[in-house]
C-alpha cells in the first residue's frame, strides 16, 4: 500500500513539471508593419542553429530580429540539424501610413512648414531632425540653421514612420537650366509654341525669362510662348530670373509646311547689292504683295562673282543643301563685267554648273554705269551711255551663253535718270541712293514674279511721289513697253 502511494506521487510530479516547462524563445508576439522586435533564448544552445520565418512575405527574421512586412501571422522557429527546437507565434499588425507634404528645402534663417497625413484616425506625431546644427523641426515647422542636407523624420502613435531628405540652402540660384520640350523642326503654320525649362537642382528657382535673337521669331519674355515669323535657324535663350549668368541657349529650326509655296533667292555680289540691303528690300516688296519669299546673300565690297565662288564655296554648298533655292542672282563688278569679261564668264559658268545640280535658275543682275562726270569715266574717257552699253553687251552675251535671264537694272536705272533728272539715284559716283536701290529692287520683283509693283505697300522711307514714280516707271518699262 505504501509503495503504490509513492508511485502515484512520482507520476503526479512528472505531470506537474511537464505542464510548466519553460519556453525556449522569449519575446513579444506582436510587431507592426515597418517595425522590428528582438527575440531571445531562455537558455543557450550548444552547436550551430538558425532562425526561420514560416512566411517571409509577412515577416523576416535574422539573428532573432523580426521585421514586419505586411499584416498576418508567422511562426518563427529555431532549427538545428533540421530539427525544430522551438517555435514562436508572431502577429504582424498594421502601422499607419504617413505622407509628408511641403517644400523639401528652406533658406538659412527662414522657416517652412511641413504637414503629415496618416492613414489612421487620431494619430499623433513626433518630428525629429537628423542634425539640428543644419535644421531644427518642431511640429513640422523646419528652421534652416546652416547649409547642408538632413533627414526630417516623423513617427506616429500608430507606429507609422517616414522621412524626407531636406536641404538648407543659401539661395535658389540654379546650377544649370535645360529646355525640356524643344523640337527638331517647327512648322510655322502650326502657330505659337510654349517652350518649357527646368532648373537644377530641383530646389532652385523655376522662374525664367526668355529671349530670341534676330527677327525670325518673337517670344513672350515671361511665358516662353514663341511665334515663328520666318523660316530658318532661331536662337533662343532662357535665363534664371535670379542670375543672368545662368542660362541655356538652343538653336531652333522653323520651316513652312511643304504645301506652302515659298520662293527662295540667293544674291551673290558686292556693295551694289548690300548697300541699302537690296535682298531685304526685295523680300519686303514680295511679303507686302502677300507672297512668301526668303532672300539670302553672300556679298563682299569690290568683289567679283568668280572670286566669291572660290572664297565661299563651302558656304554656298551648305546653303544650297539646306535652303532649296529657286534662283541665284549674280551681280558682277561694275566695270569688270566688260573689262574682265573672261573672269565674268568663268564666274557665271562656275555658278551655273553648281546650280544645275540643285535645279536652281541663274539670274544676272545687270548693274548701272558710274555717275556722269565721275572720276572713273573721266579717267577712262568714257561717257555714261558708253559705259552702260558696255555693261549691257557683256551681260546679254553671258546671259545668252548660259541661258541665264538678265534683269536689266542698269538700263532702267539710266532711263529713269533721263526721265526724272530731279530724282538722284546715286549716293556717290557709283553706289545707289535709297531711291536707286529701291528701283533695283523693284526691277528684281517685277522680273521674278511677272507682276506690277504699282501700289506695293512696302513702307520704304522715300517721299511718296518718288516711290510712286519708281513703281510706275519700272512696271511700264518691263510689262507694258
Amino acid at each position: 500500500m505504501k509503495i503504490h502511494y509513492v508511485i502515484i506521487i512520482f507520476l503526479l510530479t512528472l505531470m506537474f513539471c511537464g505542464c510548466h516547462k519553460k519556453e525556449l524563445i522569449l519575446g513579444p508576439h506582436e510587431v507592426h508593419v515597418g517595425h522590428s522586435l528582438l527575440l531571445d533564448l531562455s537558455v543557450s544552445i550548444d552547436g550551430e542553429y538558425y532562425w526561420e520565418s514560416s512566411n517571409k512575405e509577412i515577416a523576416t527574421v535574422e539573428y532573432g530580429e523580426v521585421y514586419g512586412i505586411t499584416t498576418g501571422e508567422v511562426i518563427i522557429s529555431i532549427i538545428q540539424n533540421d530539427n525544430v527546437l522551438a517555435t514562436h507565434l508572431i502577429t504582424v499588425l498594421a502601422s499607419s501610413t504617413l505622407i509628408i507634404s511641403g517644400n523639401d528645402f528652406v533658406l538659412i534663417g527662414e522657416s517652412t512648414l511641413l504637414s503629415v497625413a496618416s492613414s489612421m484616425d487620431n494619430d499623433a506625431f513626433l518630428w525629429e531632425s537628423s542634425d539640428e546644427n543644419i535644421a531644427t523641426v518642431s511640429n513640422g515647422l523646419v528652421f534652416g540653421v546652416s547649409e547642408g542636407t538632413v533627414e526630417i523624420q516623423v513617427s506616429s502613435s500608430h507606429f507609422g514612420l517616414t522621412f524626407i531628405v531636406f536641404h538648407v540652402i543659401t539661395d535658389q540660384i540654379p546650377d544649370h537650366i535645360d529646355i525640356i520640350n524643344a523640337l527638331d523642326t517647327y512648322t510655322i503654320e502650326e502657330g505659337p509654341y510654349y517652350l518649357e525649362a527646368v532648373a537644377y537642382p530641383h530646389y532652385a528657382s523655376q522662374n525664367f525669362y526668355w529671349e530670341v535673337t534676330g527677327s525670325k521669331a518673337i517670344i513672350d519674355k515671361d511665358s516662353g510662348l514663341i511665334t515663328f515669323l520666318n523660316e530658318g535657324t532661331i536662337y533662343v535663350t532662357c535665363r534664371s530670373v535670379l542670375s543672368d549668368y545662368v542660362f541655356k541657349v538652343i538653336a531652333l529650326t522653323a520651316k513652312h509646311h511643304p504645301d506652302v509655296e515659298v520662293t527662295r533667292i540667293l544674291f551673290i555680289g558686292n556693295s551694289l547689292t548690300y548697300v541699302n540691303d537690296i535682298p531685304k528690300m526685295v523680300q519686303k516688296l514680295v511679303v507686302s504683295s502677300g507672297k512668301l519669299v526668303y532672300c539670302d546673300s553672300i556679298t563682299e565690297g569690290g568683289a567679283n562673282i568668280y572670286g566669291l565662288y572660290n572664297s565661299n564655296y563651302q558656304t554656298i554648298i551648305n546653303l544650297m543643301e539646306s535652303k532649296e533655292y529657286d534662283y541665284i542672282v549674280l551681280q558682277e563688278q561694275s566695270s569688270g563685267s566688260y573689262s574682265q569679261y573672261e573672269r565674268f564668264i568663268n564666274g557665271v559658268s562656275s555658278f551655273k554648273t553648281l546650280a544645275d545640280l540643285y535645279n536652281i535658275d541663274i539670274l544676272l543682275y545687270q548693274t548701272w554705269p558710274y555717275k556722269d562726270g565721275s572720276v572713273y569715266l573721266l579717267q577712262q574717257q568714257m561717257s555714261q551711255i558708253e559705259m552702260l552699253n558696255a555693261i549691257v553687251d557683256a551681260y546679254n552675251t553671258v546671259g545668252n551663253e548660259f541661258g541665264a535671264f538678265v534683269h536689266p537694272v542698269g538700263e532702267i536705272f539710266y532711263a529713269f535718270l533721263q526721265a526724272y533728272p530731279g530724282i538722284d539715284l546715286y549716293m556717290d559716283d557709283n553706289h545707289a541712293s535709297l531711291a536707286g536701290s529701291y528701283l533695283a529692287s523693284c526691277v528684281h520683283y517685277v522680273e521674278i514674279f511677272g507682276e506690277s509693283v504699282i501700289g506695293n505697300g512696302y513702307q520704304v522711307t522715300l517721299d511718296d511721289t518718288v516711290k510712286e514714280a519708281i513703281q510706275t516707271f519700272v512696271t511700264n518699262y518691263l510689262l507694258i513697253n
